[in-house]
């Protein structure tokens, strides 16, 4: 697999990259991503879809809060 430690707020433009060392590290690509909110954008959305990848990436809290969830 990969790793990688960066420093910024957004981590939109890091799922690629990371996917693309996931394949040279293990010579294929991944079946199905994992990602929270923080990878998400339009761009991401538009190149995984054309990748063939099943991306399952948060799309936020909705709204939820911990008394919503202890309920």
């Amino acid at each position: 697999m990969a790793a990688e430690l960066g420093n910024n707020a957004s981590d939109a433009g890091q799922l690629l990259p990371m996917l693309k060392a996931v394949h040279a590290n293990l010579c294929q690509a991944p079946e199905q991503v994992l990602a929270n909110a923080g990878y998400r954008s339009k761009a991401v959305f538009e190149q995984l879809a054309a990748s063939g990848i099943d991306a399952v990436i948060a799309l936020g809290r909705e709204g939820k809060r911990c008394a919503e969830i202890d309920s």
